[in-house]
């Protein structure tokens, strides 16, 4: 038992398992970390209380309505709340674990925390949607190309100019 809480504990990975009745009954050490709340504030809570957050609540509760249902297994994320009030996003693989001698499974949770990449995929799909605008509504010539002189991209005015269409420009170099 002391092996297993010792592995439980050295793994980045977020892990929670939850007994039948939906209460925490193991929240490991990157869960401490990451929430800001200690073991033994969790051992025995409903994480739709305190960790997930009340929008999305109604959500994980349909997913894990059915522990057996095959949602469960499927990959997803939702965040959960930190000490603090700032929202993690988590992405999920959880399991239903029946015990011999129980009834209803446990569910375990398997988690990291997707915050940091989530955020750069938004900023990076604003970025994009910039770029979009500019070449979109640019009346002057533009043009993107890459280091070798190769186009990436052109607006209509560049494209109008050389008498060809817009589609026609990208993976050719710009002095064939």
């Amino acid at each position: 038992d002391q092996i297993v809480g010792a592995f439980l504990d050295v793994v980045p990975a977020l892990i929670v398992l939850l007994v039948p009745a939906g209460r925490i009954s193991l929240f490991n050490q990157a869960c401490e970390k990451l929430t800001g709340y200690s073991r033994a504030e969790t051992i025995g809570r409903n994480p739709l209380e305190f960790l997930v957050p009340q929008e999305f609540i109604e959500l994980v509760r349909k997913r894990f309505a059915d522990p057996f249902a095959p949602e469960v297994a499927i990959p997803h994320e939702h965040p959960w709340l930190t000490r603090g009030g700032e929202e993690r996003l988590i992405r999920w693989q959880c399991s239903a674990v029946k015990l011999p001698d129980e009834e209803s499974p446990y569910i375990l949770g398997v988690g990291s925390d997707v915050t940091d990449r989530a955020r750069i995929e938004e900023a990076n799909r604003r970025q994009s949607r910039l770029l979009d605008l500019f070449f979109e509504s640019n009346l002057s010539c533009s043009v993107l190309l890459d280091r070798e002189f190769n186009f990436i991209r052109v607006n209509r005015a560049y494209a109008s100019a050389c008498g060809r269409d817009a589609s026609e420009f990208p993976g050719h170099n710009h002095f064939d």
